[in-house]
């Protein structure tokens, strides 16, 4: 079997050579077709290329995913759960999903309660733990297999195919559900619990009926959701379900034993879909955010599916928050602040809401003015027009997407500098040299090695040539494409050339990290934001073995991300461009 996908890659790759240094037009640029090969095989080690052994890397997802018009759905990268891509088992990986943090382990699925702060406060720590697994149940395949804005289903097969558990996690919800088939659900807990009943559920002895029970577990407390037609049996540190055959576990966590029949309403309702939208109001300057969840009840299928959705401190403070539906008095501690319980109505279908305020945004720093003053500090404009001038000349771009946006962008706020203080020369050379160098990043010509963008036709993306930072695996493309995002926009404000050639393949660039069109299968949609966290994830394939998960890096960079994306969609006079800017403005800097 090995040696089989080896050859049909080989094919494949083969097949792409021809094709691999083709121009692929789009308005006066143009990306290649596919990483040229001379880009190699390098497969280890910081900072080498990657672009052609990402086409082939074994992936642990689902790549036959479909959308709504059948179309393959790109592959998602720079998420909360996203190092599951690489790391089949999760051993020491955290999927933050808040308030839980889950594994995937070969014995199952493992969740955490975090409940206390390290001493150095850099972390939260959990105290107690629980493992939903099988009697002789050994998971040799652990795949993404379905995926939304913010909730993914992994599945776990064991040797034989024929036994499997499926897991479904949500951000925000504090509930993990696990089902089963084929295999005799057990719950083994980190220390031996003392279980303990709500109305409608009753141990006698060890067995337990009805369908729920709290687990004490040390100071914490778990609730156990299970079918009620199916008996469990309590034998020390373990609880298992006395049936093979399909069913299911739902793993929550409790503040206090009470809450075992409050969250018996919302428990049983598993999220098949989650998914943002926002609208902007112009006259108004206040752009609406939206949570959609659908959800099917196991316990009935067909019947009302009410939902429990937890919202951290930037969604409820200082918003209008009366679409969140929040119950103050339902909360949980978490890494950013308190997260408090939004209750949905009855039915399948679910929306949150809130609003947030736009104050607008400068494209480019107003002039400093004259000062007469003695301090040693003063604005001199004799200085000012120096330095102007002599980066004009002298200013440089680096070879690789990160440098050279970061050069890019120096040259276009020159440009700006230039032109709020009138010196016609010193804008004209600026303008001049960064669309030079502009036009050569968003134009390719087979053959030439550097200073283009390649598409990925496996993952709906494009890379820049050269890359650098492990920007072929995704890591930091909103910051190294947020740089190219608002020095593009600059230019297209004093360039009408410029935006009407090139403006199309910077969209290009621009959807790579931010794609606001669900209906654009060319890329993931809003690829490195995370919409319920509220800030991007840095990591391409999540952040290595790393408990605390996936990491943001630079929120400052993520900002100038959105900010560009904003400023971008205004100069293209394109405004779904520019909404979808705001809110991830509005939103981000909020979170951050």
């Amino acid at each position: 079997m090995i040696k089989q996908i080896i050859i049909l890659s080989s094919l494949w790759l083969s097949s792409l050579a021809a094709s691999a240094q083709e121009a692929v037009a789009i308005g006066g640029g143009s990306y290649a077709s596919f990483p040229p090969a001379v880009k190699g095989w390098t497969q280890h080690g910081h900072g080498g290329d990657h672009s052609t052994w990402m086409q082939t890397r074994e992936l642990n997802i689902n790549e036959n995913r479909s959308m709504a018009d059948g179309k393959r759905r790109p592959i998602p990268t720079n998420d909360w759960w996203t190092g599951l891509l690489v790391n089949e088992f999760s051993d020491g990986l955290g999927l933050w999903t808040y308030p839980q943090e889950v594994k995937t382990l070969r014995g199952g699925i493992y969740v955490n309660y975090p409940s206390y702060w390290i001493e150095s406060g850099e972390e939260m720590k959990s105290h107690t733990n629980v493992l939903v697994g099988g009697k002789n149940f050994t998971a040799a395949s652990c795949i993404v297999d379905d995926w939304h804005d913010w909730d993914v289903e992994v599945v776990m097969k064991d040797n034989s195919g024929k036994r499997q558990m499926r897991a479904t996690l949500v951000q925000g919800m504090p509930f993990t559900w696990i089902e089963t088939t084929g295999i005799r659900p057990q719950v083994t807990f980190s220390e031996t619990p003392v279980f303990e009943t709500a109305s409608g559920s009753i141990i006698e002895g060890n067995e337990i009926t009805g369908g729920r029970v709290v687990a004490k577990v040390g100071n914490d407390l778990y609730g156990i959701f299970f079918d009620p037609e199916v008996t469990a049996s309590a034998d020390g540190g373990q609880l298992t379900l006395n049936t093979t055959q399909k069913t299911y576990v739902i793993i929550s966590l409790l503040k206090t034993a009470s809450d075992l029949e409050t969250y018996s309403v919302y428990a049983y309702s598993k999220p098949v879909n989650t998914a943002i939208s926002w609208k902007y109001n112009e006259a108004t300057a206040k752009v609406t955010g939206n949570f959609h969840i659908d959800a099917v009840n196991l316990r009935s299928p067909g019947s009302d599916a009410p939902v429990m959705e937890g919202f951290l401190p930037h969604h409820y403070r200082n918003n209008d928050i009366a679409g969140l539906n929040i119950n103050d008095d339902m909360w949980y501690r978490t890494p950013r602040g308190k997260m408090k319980m939004g209750l949905s109505a009855s039915g399948t279908s679910h929306d949150f809401s809130y609003d947030m305020q736009f104050t607008g945004m400068l494209p480019y720093y107003a002039p400093p003015a004259d000062s007469t003053g003695n301090g040693s500090h003063r604005f001199d404009p004799r200085v000012m027009r120096m330095l102007m001038n002599d980066y004009a000349s002298r200013g440089t771009f680096g070879g690789d997407t990160y440098w050279g946006g970061k050069g890019l962008t120096q040259m276009a706020l020159n440009m700006t500098f230039a032109y709020e203080l009138g010196d016609r020369e010193a804008f004209v050379q600026s303008r001049n040299s960064l669309k030079k160098a502009l036009v050569n990043w968003l134009t390719y010509t087979p053959g030439e090695s550097d200073f283009f963008f390649a598409r990925y036709p496996r993952w709906g993306a494009l890379v820049g040539m050269n890359t650098s930072y492990d920007s072929d695996t995704f890591n930091d493309h909103h910051f190294h494409y947020g740089y190219f995002t608002y020095a593009g926009a600059l230019l297209c404000m004093f360039d009408d050339d410029f935006r009407d050639k090139y403006g199309p393949m910077l969209t290009q660039v621009v959807k790579d990290y931010a794609n606001w069109d669900r209906s654009d299968s060319s890329y993931p949609f809003f690829r490195t934001f995370s919409p319920w966290f509220g800030h991007s994830f840095a990591g391409g394939m999540g952040d290595g073995a790393n408990d605390n998960g996936n990491g943001e890096e630079s929120s400052s960079e993520a900002m100038q991300s959105w900010g560009g994306l904003y400023l971008l969609g205004v100069a293209l006079d394109n405004k779904e461009m520019r909404d979808a800017g705001i809110f991830g403005y509005c939103t981000a800097s909020r979170a951050v």
